[in-house]
């Protein structure tokens, strides 16, 4: 719990020192070891990743994108969630450009250390083997409107358009549909 409060303070400094619009390059950097071995804790990267693409949901829709993002970390990176939620375009709350990370900063501390500590009980849990995930494997997720422009993408062909015959669906959680791969 202390950890979370001086790595946000670090975070919130590193903020008012470069300016929030250098927020993304700031995580990106942080959230890599640096040689003092210090870095952005893996619960509190999933905490404002979870303010950024969660923060309206209730707690099943909350601790389903919370799943999504240990399914992603045990499916293709094997181990560290910090690679799969900075890959490039991965997650919207970390794309430059998008506000509600910058947001978070703002946010009371209180309120960001809430969903730091609810990403540092899920990743407990899955560490020790008693998650129960209400999706299932499930990697993907969108809302309606995101799922909506994926598929006529997808019908159109377009490029960078998702492959719709290679997902299947988990279900719906909140406002967010579940795919797996």
């Amino acid at each position: 719990m202390i950890q979370y409060y001086q790595d946000l303070d670090v975070l919130k400094g590193m903020c008012a020192h470069y300016g929030k619009e250098h927020l993304i390059p700031i995580v990106e950097a942080w959230a890599k070891p640096c040689s003092d071995g210090a870095f952005l804790t893996s619960p509190v990267l999933m905490g404002l990743c979870l303010y950024g693409e969660a923060r309206g949901e209730d707690e099943d829709g909350q601790n389903a994108v919370l799943q999504v993002i240990i399914n992603r970390a045990i499916e293709r990176d094997k181990q560290y969630v910090e690679p799969v939620l900075l890959r490039k375009l991965q997650f919207s709350c970390f794309n430059p450009g998008d506000r509600s990370l910058r947001e978070a900063i703002d946010v009371s501390e209180e309120e960001i250390i809430s969903y730091c500590e609810k990403a540092g009980n899920m990743l407990n849990l899955q560490n020790t083997g008693h998650n129960e995930s209400v999706i299932g494997r499930a990697t993907i997720y969108l809302t309606e409107q995101a799922l909506i422009l994926q598929v006529k993408r997808w019908a159109d062909k377009r490029p960078g358009a998702w492959d719709f015959n290679r997902l299947y669906p988990m279900g719906k959680v909140g406002a967010h549909y579940f795919f797996g791969e």
